[in-house]
């Protein structure tokens, strides 16, 4: 297995190889984060993967993890509408009519920041991916459940998605009434240990768009600077 970060927060490659006698890759997954902020209508990362990776070699995998669309998700309608999808069209492109497959997890820009209607704005890009019936791209959770969600890659790799958001979405979200296959926290936890303990001979690849524990800001932990002149950082 290699690790190799390609370009600083954005994108990451993880290499499999096969055994010691065979010593060549047998799957490479590409996981690219914040891919959501187009810079004239363009991302570098995905132009990267377009002119540097082989999409039709199946051995390849992309994940988007997460901010997939700034700055607060997906709309229902309007002029703000058309510039998510045009987003996320130029994330997929990466894959169309290619023969990779790519899956998309949502984060909090996903969410409207967390904001009230957040949960209408996740369903809507998920809706979106998935309602173009391509059969290499998936939008996992769906409907903002939090999964988890586990997909059998090869014979090696067991990914698993998960809607970290979920976990810190203060307003309206999927709970006890909804149709979602696990709604609390403790109902999660317990289906990603049956997952591990289902696959016990696998490399297991949770997938989501918060780090389970950061000594960062995002895990509560911040500089003498933060905290006291918050405003210029």
């Amino acid at each position: 297995m290699r690790l190799l970060k390609k370009i600083p927060g954005l994108l990451l490659l993880l290499s499999l190889y096969g055994s010691a006698q065979q010593n060549k890759i047998t799957q490479r997954i590409f996981l690219v984060g914040d891919a959501g902020e187009t810079q004239n209508g363009k991302h570098p990362v995905c132009d990267w993967l377009k002119t540097h990776v082989d999409w039709n070699d199946s051995s390849n995998v992309l994940v988007y993890l997460g901010d997939n669309i700034y700055p607060e998700g997906m709309p229902d309608a309007g002029k703000k509408y058309e510039e998510a999808k045009a987003i996320i069209d130029y994330q997929l492109s990466v894959v169309k009519d290619k023969m990779a497959k790519a899956f998309f997890v949502p984060g909090n820009h996903d969410w409207k920041k967390g904001k009230p209607g957040g949960w209408e704005q996740i369903k809507n890009e998920e809706y979106y991916i998935n309602s173009l019936g391509w059969p290499n791209v998936q939008a996992l959770p769906m409907n903002g459940c939090p999964g988890p969600v586990p997909y059998v890659l090869n014979d090696q790799v067991v990914l698993v998605f998960m809607d970290s958001q979920w976990w810190l979405q203060k307003g309206e979200k999927p709970g006890l009434e909804s149709d979602c296959d696990y709604k609390t926290e403790d109902e999660v936890i317990m289906a990603l240990k049956d997952i591990l303990g289902t696959y016990p001979d696998k490399l297991v690849i949770t997938l989501m768009h918060h780090p389970l524990y950061t000594h960062v800001h995002h895990g509560g932990y911040f500089t003498v600077k933060q905290h006291n002149i918050p405003l210029t950082d």
